[in-house]
């Protein structure tokens, strides 16, 4: 019964129903929303990183909330050799809570030992959000900490709200 139960659901929404039911308190993650379905295509422009070969990027990309909380996080796996201009082409859905409107790209290179970061974009899901079910097909440009240029990745965004649920309400801007 628990193996049928787990492919249910993951464990977080099931302990957050157990609460829920035992206690009447909601999810404290916020009510769900829909899907956000992400295409990650590609890269272009991307920093290289290594000497003597080319770079093996990869990205994780992870949804973002208020004050930066940190929800679900997805890892593409790695253009082996992929270079200034690897291909990914991985979907993959994100589940979307009240609060949750951004999304935090981050791109790697790949090496034994510890990675090397190329690069970082902070991606405001406002738009997508706003037209449902509408892809949006976008070059997003990516940098350093330091905030200089490491190229661009292309992703096609698109959020499916779930049945009778509106779109995520945008936070107020500060």
């Amino acid at each position: 019964p628990w193996n049928r139960l787990s492919s249910l659901c993951s464990v977080s929404d099931l302990v957050s129903g157990v609460v829920s039911s035992m206690f009447g308190v909601s999810n404290p993650q916020g009510a769900f929303k829909g899907q956000l379905h992400v295409t990650l295509c590609e890269g272009r422009n991307l920093k290289d990183t290594d000497w003597f070969s080319k770079s093996d990027p990869y990205c994780k990309l992870t949804l973002l909330g208020p004050g930066n909380a940190k929800g679900e996080t997805w890892r593409s796996r790695t253009h082996q050799s992929g270079g200034k201009t690897p291909k990914w082409n991985q979907v993959h859905a994100f589940s979307v809570t009240e609060g949750f409107e951004h999304l935090y790209i981050e791109c790697c290179d790949e090496d034994i030992g510890s990675d090397d970061l190329i690069g970082v974009a902070n991606l405001s899901l406002r738009s997508v959000f706003a037209s449902p079910n509408a892809a949006a097909d976008q070059w997003v440009p990516i940098a350093s900490h330091k905030g200089k240029a490491s190229g661009e990745i292309r992703a096609v965004l698109k959020f499916v709200p779930a049945a009778g649920a509106a779109a995520p309400s945008p936070s107020p801007s500060p």
